[in-house]
């Protein structure tokens, strides 16, 4: 991204990574505006915690349960 003249002009790796997430586009155009700082993550949160384990745990028992009725399950990891 140029901004030339008070006009923006997109390049065409901005414009691919705006179709594969519009966040990130956001991100790097924030970054470029700005004093090239990161936001700072948010501190850790007991909640959040509580919130992972029970997606993961949720997560094992769909997995388990999907391969009892003789399903495929595929891990991507």
């Amino acid at each position: 991204m140029r901004v030339l003249n008070g006009r923006t002009y997109y390049s065409p790796s901005d414009l691919t990574l705006f179709h594969d997430s519009p966040f990130a586009s956001w991100c790097e155009q924030s970054y470029r505006a700005t004093e090239k700082t990161f936001p700072t993550p948010d501190a850790e949160d007991e909640f959040q915690k509580i919130l992972q384990q029970r997606g993961y745990a949720h997560e094992e028992w769909l997995v388990q349960h999907l391969s009892e009725q003789d399903r495929t399950v595929l891990g991507l990891s």
